[in-house]
């Protein structure tokens, strides 16, 4: 059952996300601009994979979390920031205009990149695991 507690660290998570999400991707859009590849939430998503490989394993193997950590911190802050639906528009108007190979290009670094991200959250959290797991006790 959804608790108030559970549904309240989603809703403060989803509005730190999805703030942290729009500045990001509009700091990199700045940054690299917009040749039809959108940095920002290319960006956001390779960012976002880290973080969740990162963060799962910090909060589960690590800090053994209790779950309203990881509705507020996984959930709620990486469900707001990271950024399926804007991907999935970038690469239908990108495929719409004719631009078929920029379409498969921005389908296939934001999947191999974020999945890369993902992996490396998870190597590094566990390559520090034996420092964090020594501080603990």
């Amino acid at each position: 059952m959804m608790s108030p507690t559970s549904l309240a660290a989603v809703a403060v998570g989803g509005a730190i996300g999805s703030v942290g999400r729009y500045w990001l991707a509009h700091q990199v859009n700045l940054m690299m601009g917009y040749g039809g590849i959108a940095w920002g939430t290319l960006s956001v998503n390779v960012i976002g994979g880290f973080a969740i490989g990162f963060m799962l394993i910090a909060l589960q193997e690590w800090l053994h979390a209790a779950v309203e950590w990881r509705l507020l911190l996984v959930v709620g802050v990486l469900g707001g920031f990271t950024t399926f639906s804007s991907f999935s528009w970038d690469t239908f108007t990108l495929w719409e205009d004719g631009k078929h190979l920029l379409a498969g290009l921005n389908v296939l670094m934001n999947v191999s990149f974020s999945l890369i991200g993902t992996a490396l959250g998870v190597v590094i959290a566990r390559w520090l695991l034996p420092i964090s797991g020594n501080l603990a006790n």
